[in-house]
Order: C-alpha cells, then sequence, then structure tokens
C-alpha cells in the first residue's frame, strides 16, 4: 500500500497520509493517455512530483475519482497534499511504494 508524503528540498516530511486500499491506479489499469501522472505512480518503489507535476496531478484527480472507486475522502486528503505542495517553495509530493 501507498503511503503519500510532502517533503521540503532538505527531506523534512511535512505531512503525511497513507493512501486508501482501493487507491491502485496503476495496477487497476490506469489509461495513461487520460490520467498520464497517476500511471506513473510506482505501487512498489518511490515517485516523486514537483509543483509543476503537482499542478497537473490535480487536473487528473477530478476526472479519476468517480470512475476509480477510490473513496471521496481520501482523493481529498490527497488534493490537500497537492495543494500543501503548491503553497511553498521546494516542495515535492512522494508516493512511497511497499
Amino acid at each position: 500500500m501507498l503511503s503519500v508524503q510532502v517533503k521540503n528540498a532538505r527531506g523534512e516530511v511535512l505531512r503525511k497520509i497513507a493512501a486508501d486500499p482501493g487507491f491502485e491506479p496503476v495496477l487497476l489499469g490506469v489509461d495513461a493517455a487520460v490520467h498520464p501522472h497517476l500511471a506513473v505512480l510506482d505501487p512498489y518503489g518511490d515517485t516523486v512530483f514537483n509543483y509543476l507535476q503537482v499542478k497537473r496531478l490535480l487536473l487528473e484527480l477530478d476526472t479519476y475519482g468517480p470512475a476509480s472507486g477510490a473513496p471521496e475522502a481520501f482523493l481529498e486528503e490527497l488534493r490537500q497534499l497537492c495543494r500543501l505542495v503548491l503553497d511553498g517553495t521546494h516542495r515535492f509530493l512522494w508516493f512511497i511504494g511497499s
């Protein structure tokens, strides 16, 4: 199961959440043409997004949510982490696989 963290450039964790078990875009076969950022989330390794990628990920989450089966509460928490990245400088969104 993935965990999601916002880290600064020094590697300090600013906030973290555990991903909902239903949030597995790659393992569930997300369409890379429609959701290119979600399609690269490595469920077994780490994936890091910078602020430019986070902006696009936010847009993808709006269209991914209804069809994915992932709980809206989790998707809203993920959006909040995205906004935390965008609200500061030198912040990154980390998806930590297991």
